[in-house]
């Protein structure tokens, strides 16, 4: 196969041109709406992803979901010869297909369920820089009677207990198709301890850091070999796509994405069974989320970096009470309002007399204000008859220029004149 510059020589000096000015050829773009046309529970949704400057024909292409503040979940694998792949608990009602007269990716999605509500993210690979994202498209699903599940727990029989082990039993059942998670505790502590795939563990939020200094991300690895896998890194920011930071390759080899150098560095250490990603020379930008993923398309649940810097702008927080008129229908909201704060990690966690909840709680996306600062807003709602009993609420704020979460408390009482 010819080059444009070998089948037409005389381009060749135009050719040349547009390489300098440009730098590269054009990376695949893929364009998705960012929110679908409302749907209920039972009907069919097509989420379009369209892809310019390639051909749909010529990627492997992926479908991951996203719920709020979760990690991405794989959804489906489609690949160039048709074959398709899907992730834990995703069955045929997910259905990915191509259009090559639109060139667009899509995936129909039947039989939807209220648990189907997330974003959805389509992504390509490209050689060049690694995972490609679309910008994702937001899927609501509106229900008034999805079947909740029947959960049956059982102790482990006694005949086992004689043997030196115990097994306890969790069946699930009665549900509609869609995304079920279970999760285990003991004495109000969520373990892993189960017969399960390879699960990747981080921390929720990392050790601040300043600017110039350097983080260590950790990403440990239950039920495998962390030298048996190729793993990724990811970043994304509040309110992004994901970006690909890098491929680790099970043989050492090291694939970085479109813009991340030599400062974001991966190794593993076996002895701990962990992924590392160590980034030198921090700058305010790094804040983000980290997430690690492992072949087989597993997340772990991410890693908020923090960076400080000597410029940053605190954020400022205000706790309003609910309205008397809306007491009076029988339901009180919250409102935890977040602003004046620079682009960064921004985490807000409400809870009721010191106990944390995310029940009830509704939280905006970060939005930019006229003073090129930032703010968003988080509402928790609860029923009137719980605001009347002086609970005292709490709105916690982080945010990468903090030292400690900022906590604003109010509870009924407050508002009696």
């Amino acid at each position: 196969m010819y080059s444009p510059v070998e089948m037409f020589p005389t381009l060749h000096l135009l050719w040349a041109l547009l390489l300098q000015v440009t730098g590269t050829l054009a990376l695949p773009d893929l364009n998705q709406s960012p929110v679908s046309d409302p749907v209920s529970a039972g009907q069919t949704v097509q989420l379009n992803c369209a892809m310019q400057n390639s051909k749909v024909g010529s990627h492997e292409m992926y479908w991951y979901r996203q719920s709020p503040g979760e990690a991405p979940v794989w959804v489906v694998e489609h690949e160039t010869d048709n074959d398709i792949f899907r992730g834990t608990g995703f069955t045929d009602r997910f259905q990915p297909s191509r259009d090559s007269s639109s060139n667009s990716y899509i995936l129909t999605i039947r039989n939807l369920v209220s648990s189907d509500s997330a974003v959805y993210y389509c992504a390509v690979w490209d050689s060049s820089a690694g995972i490609i994202y679309g910008g994702g498209t937001a899927l609501t699903v509106q229900s008034n009677d999805d079947q909740k599940p029947s959960v049956l727990l059982l102790p482990p029989s006694p005949e086992q207990i004689d043997t030196g082990s115990a097994t306890l039993s969790c069946l699930v059942s009665r549900f509609k198709p869609g995304l079920v998670q279970v999760r285990w505790s003991v004495d109000g502590k969520e373990t892993d301890n189960t017969l399960a795939d390879d699960v990747l563990n981080q921390s929720p939020i990392s050790d601040p850091v300043s600017v110039g200094q350097t983080a260590r991300l950790k990403c440990v690895l239950q039920n495998g070999i962390v030298d048996s896998y190729d793993m990724r890194w990811y970043r994304q920011t509040l309110g992004e796509t994901p970006m690909f930071v890098l491929q680790h390759k099970a043989d050492g080899a090291i694939h970085r994405g479109t813009g991340f150098t030599d400062r974001f560095q991966p190794s593993r250490d076996s002895s701990t069974s962990s992924y590392i990603l160590t980034i030198e020379n921090v700058v305010s930008d790094d804040a983000a989320i980290y997430y690690c993923e492992v072949w087989g398309y597993i997340f772990g649940g991410g890693t908020a970096l923090s960076v400080r810097s000597s410029d940053d702008q605190k954020p400022s927080v205000l706790l309003l009470p609910p309205s008397p008129e809306q007491i009076d229908t029988g339901s009180a909201t919250l409102s935890c309002l977040v602003s004046r704060f620079k682009l960064g990690f921004v985490q807000v966690r409400w809870s009721v007399d010191g106990k944390e909840t995310d029940s009830g709680v509704t939280t905006s996306a970060v939005s930019p204000d006229s003073d090129q600062s930032y703010s968003l807003s988080s509402y928790l709602t609860v029923p009137a008859t719980d605001w009347k009993k002086v609970s005292r609420y709490s709105c916690s704020v982080r945010h990468s220029s903090l030292n400690s979460p900022l906590l604003n408390t109010i509870s009924s009482g407050d508002c009696l004149l």
